[in-house]
Formats: structure tokens, sequence, C-alpha cells
């Protein structure tokens, strides 16, 4: 295993096992399944959970802490800034600005049709960032002027 490193009481007597060693233990390659998502499933999976939240957010109507609102504009940033390609049309800014906007607004100014302008929003997202909108948040979406019991 190479060198082993132990902790010694005053009276010179080992009182822990060797870091080292656990360490190797706990990160022996034998201990982890093989992962087999792939970046872009990664990447995927992150997408999605994102912007499952700020579903969430549509449906249960609340204020939420600055630190989350900044969170999800970040996110909402990236993936403008790094995502998305630079000569994309102007309806596709427009949805990301408008997305950014209704989070720092949302519920204390929103109305409820802006709730379905926010879902139109994510969708054009997911088409721009080529991802097909999951056929669970499809079922739990809201209608025009709707909102969910939270």
């Amino acid at each position: 295993m190479g060198k082993t490193l132990t902790h010694l009481s005053k009276s010179g007597e080992e009182i822990m096992p060797s870091l080292c060693h656990e360490i190797d233990k706990l990160t022996h390659k034998d201990n982890f399944p093989h992962i087999t998502l792939d970046r872009e499933e990664q990447f995927e999976a992150y997408f999605n959970n994102r912007m499952a939240v700020l579903l969430l957010w549509i449906e249960c109507p609340k204020n939420r802490d600055e630190k989350s609102k900044l969170q999800m504009e970040f996110f909402f940033h990236d993936l403008e800034h790094h995502f998305v390609e630079a000569h994309a049309s102007k309806d596709i800014r427009k949805a990301f600005l408008w997305l950014k906007a209704y989070i720092h607004t949302h519920p204390r100014f929103g109305k409820k049709y802006q709730s379905f302008l926010a879902f139109e929003m994510m969708t054009k997202i997911y088409q721009v960032i080529g991802i097909r909108l999951p056929s669970a948040l499809q079922k739990i979406l809201p209608g025009k002027g709707e909102t969910a019991a939270c």
C-alpha cells in the first residue's frame, strides 16, 4: 500500500489507524460501481433537475431567498453564454432575459398569465438546448391561468 502514517499519543502508543491506509481502502477502485453515464447524459440530468426546480417555483409561488434566485439566474446565464450558439435568434435571448427577470419578480408582482409565459419560455430553452421536454414534466405543467396547490 505505500507508507503508513500513524498518530501517536504522548506515551508513544498508536491511537488511530493510518489515515493513508483508510483513504486507500475507501477510494479503492473495487469499492465503486462502474459509472455508465456519459457527459451528455449527466448534462441532461443536471439541466432537467434545474428546470424542474423552476417548474416547482412556478407551480408554488412563494417568496424565495435571494441566494436561490441568484443561483437560478446564474444557471440561465451559463446556459445562454456557454450552450446556446452565438447567432441564436432574438426570441431565444428574450426567453433567457424574461426568465431571469421572472425569477426576481415572481410571485411578488406575478400575474396568473405569467406562469403560463414562464412555461413557454422554458419550452423554448429546452428546444434550443436540444433536450426533449420530459414527459413527466409535460403531465404536471400548468395550463393558462392555472396554479397547482402547494
